[in-house]
């Protein structure tokens, strides 16, 4: 589409921003002139994998192999303030509490820590049986969302330092990235599925060739009580290959997704919006037409603990056929 310009090479990452920035206010965006270099810190230990910002703009975390560095923003000394060291492997993710008073951490060691930004300490410690791709830090400040390479998302209540949610949209497909939206009605995951396709050659000759595919898994959030319920709500192929980001607007309306296949989206979230009502409507006849079928048998629900996805039946009783629609893309 004219609004996204298309990527010659792996998208690793998107941003949405929370209002359209053109190049007339691009400086004051930024904070300065356009191009102009701000600043520069130094990172000698090893490649960086994450950056995020504190709340209040003054700190900037840089994620690197086995730690992370805190560097004053609002300073001329370009080395670290801060390090905080405990992984033992690549870390993946990083987000901070909402007044900046602690920080998490996600690492290919397979675990989640939580670190006072006063001291550097560390304050929780939460194990995956597997490498962990991505964490987000719920709205309600109280609990962690963390996905891993076999497939599953956990969340973490810090009161009690507990994981009190098990989500497994495919078994031992790994999900690449988690998103909440800011209100905690919505949370998103996406994975790296592997797919087969069949390649036919012109002797007639058939073979199976693997491919990943980039799928999507949507969930309410739903607050009773003390009490968090989390009801899927849709699943759908968002990209050709294995996704590499998922990201909900600050609004709930739409949801961006990026590729190994080269493109950005954006999704529509609006039920509102024409196509979208379109696409409920049809999944709802859909899903009349296999209910009302005799060789339909209806599946157990899983324990509210863990929740598994029977994605290949057109009558899951998890998830729904995608109501949403693309809104932009890059191809």
């Amino acid at each position: 589409s004219s609004g996204l310009r298309p990527h010659h090479s792996v998208c690793q990452t998107v941003l949405l921003a929370p209002r359209k920035v053109d190049v007339a206010n691009l400086a004051q965006f930024l904070g300065g002139p356009v191009g102009n270099l701000l600043a520069h810190y130094q990172h000698p230990d090893s490649q960086v994998n994450r950056l995020c910002i504190t709340p209040d703009k003054r700190y900037l975390a840089a994620a690197g192999h086995n730690n992370v560095k805190l560097y004053d923003i609002k300073s001329t000394n370009p080395n670290p303030v801060m390090t905080f060291d405990g992984h033992t492997n690549n870390i993946t993710g990083v987000a901070f509490h909402c007044e900046g008073k602690w920080m998490v951490t996600s690492s290919e060691d397979g675990t989640v820590k939580v670190w006072d930004t006063r001291t550097g300490s560390l304050q929780r410690n939460y194990a995956h049986k597997a490498p962990v791709n991505d964490v987000v830090i719920h709205p309600n400040q109280g609990e962690l969302i963390s996905g891993d390479r076999a497939g599953i998302v956990r969340v973490w209540d810090l009161g009690e330092s507990v994981c009190t949610h098990q989500l497994i949209p495919e078994d031992d497909v790994a999900v690449h990235s988690v998103s909440v939206a800011s209100d905690g009605s919505l949370l998103c995951a996406g994975n790296k599925k592997v797919g087969r396709m069949i390649i036919l050659y012109s002797s007639s000759a058939l073979t199976l060739s693997d491919r990943f595919i980039g799928n999507v898994y949507i969930w309410r959030m739903i607050q009773d009580a003390e009490i968090t319920r989390i009801v899927p709500i849709c699943t759908f192929q968002a990209h050709k290959d294995y996704l590499t980001r998922v990201l909900l607007s600050p609004d709930v309306k739409h949801l961006a997704t990026c590729s190994a296949d080269h493109t950005a989206k954006v999704w529509n979230l609006d039920l509102d919006y024409p196509p979208a009502k379109i696409a409920a409507a049809n999944a709802a006849k859909a899903k009349a037409r296999a209910i009302s079928s005799p060789e339909t048998n209806d599946t157990p629900s899983s324990p509210e603990s863990t929740q598994h996805v029977n994605n290949a039946s057109p009558n899951g009783t998890d998830f729904e056929a995608n109501p949403f629609s693309l809104f932009q893309a890059a191809t």
